[in-house]
């Protein structure tokens, strides 16, 4: 089929124009330039706000996760580009805040001090439950504030993890044709919840096994231990600590104490073990 569209169409192209802005497409180019691309990309913030003699703000949204999703130089071009913008400003959200820290505060990672970390508190209990009520009520759903507080005392009020347990209640409750939230519900789309969640715990459970000791000591945590242990290198245990928080995967919550910044991240282990 390429093989005919090429003889038939030629250099086709497809050409999008936004105002004075044009963007063109070979459709029928085997390898287009990528790189060429996300040049333009992480430019055009910039050039549509120099056009309009206007200023700019982009917001990313759980920006730990872009060496994920791009790899690990992504930092570096994006860097690159963002010290040279004048009418652009760029805002940075993360969920996982050891991680977020380490981008802006570590002098070996590209964004060291580019930004003003500004840490953003939990969400009061009381506002999820305005919320998570309103929510529920939006689709003629009952839920009273005892399930509501069950939910979040399983989750810690993690928003990610709460919205999930929430979405699959609600997909529980559209199953059976029911319009009330009851602890059974609670659990049932906890327990989905979980589910959706494994492998995303299981992919962190396999990096963080590349560490000495690092699981190990995850573990321990989980199960309400102490971290430290007379037959470990205490000096190994620390480097094992200060990477799991480094990977926001636990945090100080008081002297020689850690807990887990997910909480459903705590039960999924115990349940492994």
């Amino acid at each position: 089929m390429r093989h005919r569209a090429k003889t038939t169409a030629g250099l086709a192209k497809l050409t999008v124009k936004f105002k004075d802005l044009e963007f063109s497409f070979d459709l029928l180019q085997d390898k287009p330039d990528e790189n060429a691309m996300l040049e333009y990309a992480l430019d055009l913030a910039e050039i549509l706000a120099d056009r309009d003699e206007k200023n700019m703000v982009v917001l990313f949204d759980e920006f730990q996760d872009a060496s994920r999703v791009a790899g690990g130089d992504i930092y570096k071009k994006m860097r690159s580009h963002f010290q040279n913008h004048k009418n652009v400003s760029y805002l940075f959200l993360g969920s996982k805040e050891g991680m977020m820290k380490t981008l802006f505060a570590n002098q070996k990672e590209a964004f060291y001090r580019f930004a003003v970390v500004l840490p953003i508190p939990p969400i009061p209990e009381d506002s999820w439950l305005a919320y998570i009520t309103q929510k529920f009520g939006e689709q003629h759903i009952k839920a009273d504030d005892k399930v509501i507080r069950e939910i979040l005392q399983k989750t810690g009020g993690h928003p990610q993890d709460t919205m999930l347990v929430c979405s699959e209640i609600y997909y529980a409750l559209l199953e059976t044709a029911e319009k009330t939230i009851t602890p059974e519900y609670v659990q049932l789309g906890y327990n989905r919840a979980l589910l959706t969640l494994a492998q995303v715990y299981n992919e962190i459970l396999d990096e963080i096994g590349q560490r000495t000791h690092a699981r190990e000591v995850l573990k321990r945590i989980a199960a309400g231990d102490r971290a430290y242990i007379k037959r470990d290198n205490p000096n190994e245990i620390k480097r094992a600590l200060d990477y799991l928080i480094t990977k926001a995967v636990i945090e100080k919550s008081g002297r020689g104490s850690y807990k887990f910044v997910e909480p459903m991240f705590r039960e999924y282990i115990l349940r492994e073990i």
